[in-house]
C-alpha cells in the first residue's frame, strides 16, 4: 500500500529522473529534447579560447571586421567563413583552410604563411617555386588555363582547385589529393595520376589520352565526353561515377564500374 508520503517520494524521484533526462539528452526525435545549440565564436576572444583549448572547426563562422590581430589560427577550419574587413595583420595561417571564405577587405598585411589561394597573382610560376620550396597545400587554387606542362606535383593537395583549360600535358600528379577538382577541357595527354584522389572531380572534355590512372579513385565523379585512348584505367574505383560519352570497353580494368553504364 502506496502512503502519501511514499506517494510524494516517487513523484519526486520521478520528477528528478524526468528531469536529467531532459538535461542530458540531444537526440531531438525525443519529445522535449533537443541538440545542443552550436558553439558561439562571432566574437574573436571567444574563438581565441576555443582554439587555445584545441578546438579547430570554425566553419562558417561571422568574424565580419573582427580583431585578429597577429593571432595563430594555424590548421583552423575557416571553410566559408565570413572574415569581410576582418583585421588578420601579422596572423599565422599555415594549414587554414579557407575554401569558399569570405575575405573582402580584410587586412592580410604581413600575414604569415598567407595560403596560395589567397595571394595575389597566384599563377603556375609560383605554384613551381613553393612545390620546390617543400609546399604542398594548394586546396582552392585558381590556376584555369595554366601552363604545366611536365610539372613534378606528386602528393600535392588540390583539393577543391580550378584546373579547367590547364595544360598539364606529362605533368607528375601521382598521390595527390584532386577532390572535387575541376579539370573540365584540362590536357593531361600523358600525366601521370597514378593513386591520385579524384573523387567528385569534374572531367567535362578533358584529355586523358595515354595518361597512367591506374589505382586512382574516381568515386562520384562527373565524366562527360572525356578522351581515355590509351590510359590506364588499371583497379581505377568509379564507384558511383556518372559517365557520358565513353565506350564501356575502355573501362574493363576499371573496378565498380556503374551497372547502368555496362547495361
Amino acid at each position: 500500500m502506496i502512503t502519501r508520503n511514499g506517494f510524494h517520494k516517487y513523484l519526486l524521484g520521478f520528477g528528478a529522473v524526468v528531469a536529467f533526462a531532459l538535461l542530458s539528452c540531444n537526440d531531438p526525435e525525443i519529445i522535449g529534447c533537443a541538440p545542443p545549440p552550436p558553439p558561439d565564436y562571432s566574437d574573436a576572444s571567444r574563438l581565441l579560447e576555443a582554439y587555445a583549448a584545441g578546438e579547430r572547426d570554425f566553419a562558417g563562422v561571422d568574424l565580419s571586421e573582427a580583431g585578429l590581430r597577429h593571432a595563430d589560427l594555424q590548421g583552423a577550419n575557416l571553410t566559408d567563413a565570413h572574415l569581410g574587413e576582418a583585421k588578420l595583420k601579422g596572423t599565422n595561417l599555415e594549414g587554414a583552410l579557407l575554401w569558399h571564405a569570405d575575405l573582402e577587405d580584410a587586412d592580410l598585411s604581413e600575414t604569415v604563411n598567407v595560403p596560395p589561394q589567397l595571394q595575389e597573382d597566384f599563377d603556375a610560376s609560383k605554384l613551381l617555386e613553393a612545390y620546390a620550396a617543400g609546399k604542398r597545400d594548394f586546396a582552392g587554387v585558381d590556376l584555369s588555363r595554366a601552363d604545366l606542362q611536365g610539372a613534378d606535383l606528386q602528393d600535392a593537395n588540390f583539393v577543391y582547385a580550378d584546373l579547367s583549360r590547364a595544360d598539364l600535358q606529362g605533368a607528375n600528379l601521382e598521390n595527390a589529393d584532386l577532390f572535387r577538382v575541376d579539370l573540365s577541357d584540362a590536357n593531361l595527354q600523358g600525366a601521370n595520376l597514378a593513386g591520385a584522389d579524384l573523387e567528385e572531380a569534374r572531367f567535362w572534355y578533358t584529355d586523358l589520352a595515354n595518361a597512367d590512372l591506374s589505382d586512382a579513385n574516381l568515386q562520384n565523379t562527373r565524366a562527360y565526353y572525356w578522351i581515355v585512348e590509351g590510359a590506364d584505367f588499371r583497379g581505377v574505383n568509379l564507384q558511383g561515377a556518372q559517365l557520358v560519352g565513353v565506350a564501356a570497353s575502355r573501362l574493363e580494368d576499371a573496378v565498380n564500374v556503374p551497372q547502368e553504364f555496362l547495361e
